[in-house]
């Protein structure tokens, strides 16, 4: 039967504790417990305490912006008339993912937003000129402007390169058709996938920034509004990669009346942990936590971000890590990022003597 269930936030910038004089530790570990002060006490497995089940990492990284490029060097034929003008029409459909902006509400859906325009191609235009026309029409009338403009445009040569503001923008729809004013259907001469139009980076929302933990766990704002608010040195700091650690706990639960009679209560508890990646403080973190478990790093076995990877709508299957064995290890192998091989996984490695019986490796 389950007791008091919660779940915790906390961010570590330094382990260096300000509160408590020059010099203390915020967090230690010895003899299978780890002492977070203020905080937390994780022991390994001792009973009537608590044990720690499972300990997950999840590194941090920056934002991709997504980027098309339009090349008008395949299209020469089909735009550029032999006489006369050719009037064609720019279609872009862009989305987004991982946000909600109230800019992208339209009456058709409520995460996107279209822009178009429609251009003229004479007889003689070369691709390169072409690509210029379009994009001094784009800026000369501010297409893209809303507020501030939601695509970046560039020239190189004949090709258009398209890329996005913000890292939860995805390009959903890109073509171009032409049509005659006679016309009541326009012909589609290119579309977003093809050997013309051609997605570079689909776009990948960051993990483990300033502005993710802000945006999406509500910090530090959102918990200013606690009854115990987090401290001024626990904010996320901007420009700063946090890593993630989930410590999942288990520990009796006395709070219970069924205790009295004899019932087993056990509260179950999830800590999440964001961690600055500075290399010194992860390696003493990592040092920590192997005192009391074995850290599971989740990139190892899923490579490629939450988007865009394997199984992501639009995105490339990504190639997967190669390991090789190190020739002569010395040192502390959890330090240096090593991995072991753990049945068939790498995972990393949480030695911190060379174990003469183990092959390292390191991940390519």
């Amino acid at each position: 039967m389950a007791g008091l269930n919660f779940q915790t936030q906390t961010i570590i910038n330094s382990n260096l504790d300000p509160d408590s004089g020059k010099g203390v530790k915020l967090f230690k570990a010895a003899n299978g417990v780890l002492r977070i002060k203020r905080d937390f006490d994780f022991y390994k497995d001792k009973e009537g305490y608590g044990k720690v089940c499972a300990i997950r990492k999840r590194a941090g990284y920056e934002a991709k912006l997504c980027k098309a490029e339009i090349d008008f060097a395949n299209l020469v034929d089909a735009l550029v008339p032999a006489s006369g003008v050719t009037y064609a029409r720019l279609d872009i459909y862009l989305g987004v993912e991982g946000a909600e902006p109230f800019i992208y509400a339209t009456p058709w859906v409520q995460k996107g937003m279209p822009f178009w325009v429609e251009f003229t191609v004479k007889a003689g235009d070369t691709a390169a000129k072409i690509a210029e026309a379009v994009a001094k029409l784009i800026k000369t009338n501010h297409i893209f402007l809303h507020d501030k403009d939601l695509i970046n445009l560039t020239v190189d040569g004949s090709k258009l390169i398209l890329e996005g503001a913000t890292e939860y923008q995805r390009f959903r729809k890109i073509a171009i058709n032409k049509f005659t004013m006679s016309d009541d259907y326009s012909d589609e001469v290119a579309e977003l996938g093809d050997d013309n139009i051609t997605l570079k980076e689909r776009g990948e929302n960051a993990f483990g920034t300033y502005s993710q933990i802000v945006k999406d766990l509500r910090l530090p704002t959102g918990a200013n509004w606690q009854p115990l608010h987090i401290r001024k040195v626990e904010t996320p700091i901007i420009d700063a990669i946090y890593n993630q650690y989930i410590i999942e706990y288990v520990a009796p639960a006395t709070n219970d009346g069924l205790g009295a009679v004899g019932q087993r209560l056990e509260s179950n508890t999830l800590h999440v942990f964001w961690v600055k990646n500075d290399a010194a403080l992860i390696a003493e973190w990592e040092a920590a936590l192997g005192e009391v478990g074995t850290i599971e790093d989740v990139d190892a076995a899923s490579e490629g971000g939450e988007e865009g990877g394997e199984g992501g709508e639009g995105g490339e299957t990504p190639a997967a890590p190669t390991y090789t064995a190190v020739t002569n290890p010395t040192g502390n192998p959890s330090t240096q990022g090593w991995y072991e091989l753990d049945g068939t996984t790498y995972v990393l490695t949480q030695d911190t003597a060379v174990d003469a019986e183990k092959t390292y490796y390191t991940k390519d």
